[in-house]
């Protein structure tokens, strides 16, 4: 699967898991869904930290991979979803 990373992404994941472009195009869907988890708790993580403050570099980084990968993966994003759509029982 192509993601179309720009270097800076690439270079975080390399950083963080020891990943390059190859070896995550060589990924399953079940180690895509690993990856993409891992790097959103980089993200929760970063956000947490900052509290008022600007995201970190690596927390904006994490970010706009999460958004990279949840549109190539198709995963519906927080900012898609519609609180009309919750059933209520």
């Amino acid at each position: 699967m192509e993601f179309g990373f720009n270097n800076k992404h690439l270079a975080f994941l390399k950083n963080e898991f020891d990943l390059d472009e190859e070896s995550i195009g060589a990924k399953n869907d079940d180690e895509l869904d690993d990856v993409y988890n891992l790097i959103c708790d980089i993200e929760i993580d970063e956000t947490c930290k900052a509290g008022n403050n600007d995201l970190s570099e690596r927390g904006e980084t994490a970010v706009e991979i999460v958004n990279i990968m949840a549109d190539a993966l198709g995963y519906v994003q927080d900012d898609d979803y519609d609180d009309e759509d919750e059933e209520v029982a």
